[in-house]
């Protein structure tokens, strides 16, 4: 009877890592179909054994190796059941659609070429007041140009959650007199 209880449990986990597998699979994501069964059997199989043996000691090993993975969980039908779905439902969020609802505001660099005697160093970081946080660095450099006009090279890191309008205001600051060039990491230069 414990067997073909055991039996029931293995096919049960199988079935369910396999539906949050396919999910992976068919997102693209290393850990796919074969993974998740495999990880869902590993798991329910030592589950069983510690079970069977009345041993608590590998039933936490389980928990504690692959806990953090939510495939191996399947043990109970209705946790199961729950749990795989769950994981399934939270696995199927694209990157992008998480990136739009939980939006982090993130440092950027921000490398300004202006004009020192048209456009202060207080008047630029003015410009930059609609971003979340603005900080001025150090890294403030002073040139001649080829018609050997003064100019000053200066990062400023800003913090703004939407890069879109870090791009529109970049452009917008590119625009004003005094201002050469920006450059932002990761955005093409305006």
């Amino acid at each position: 009877m414990l067997v073909t209880i055991s039996l029931a449990h293995l096919l049960g986990s199988a079935i369910l890592g396999g539906i949050v597998g396919v999910q992976r699979q068919v997102s693209h994501k290393a850990a796919g179909f074969r993974t998740h069964v495999l990880v869902a059997l590993g798991s329910c199989a030592f589950m069983e054994i510690s079970l069977l043996s009345g041993d608590d000691r590998i039933a936490a090993g389980v928990i504690t190796g692959i806990g953090f993975l939510g495939a191996g969980s399947p043990l109970g039908y209705a946790v199961a059941v729950a749990v795989t779905a769950l994981t399934f439902a939270a696995l199927s969020f694209e990157d992008k659609t998480l990136a739009r609802v939980f939006r982090s505001s993130e440092d950027t660099e921000a490398w300004v070429t202006f004009e020192p005697a048209v456009l202060s160093n207080d008047a630029l970081l003015a410009l930059f007041a609609p971003c979340d946080r603005v900080r001025a660095t150090d890294r403030l450099t002073y040139e001649r140009d080829e018609e050997n006009f003064r100019i000053a090279i200066w990062l400023v890191i800003v913090t703004i959650a939407d890069k879109a309008r870090l791009r529109e205001l970049a452009a917008h600051i590119a625009a004003q007199d005094g201002v050469r060039r920006i450059a932002l990491n990761d955005v093409a230069p305006v």
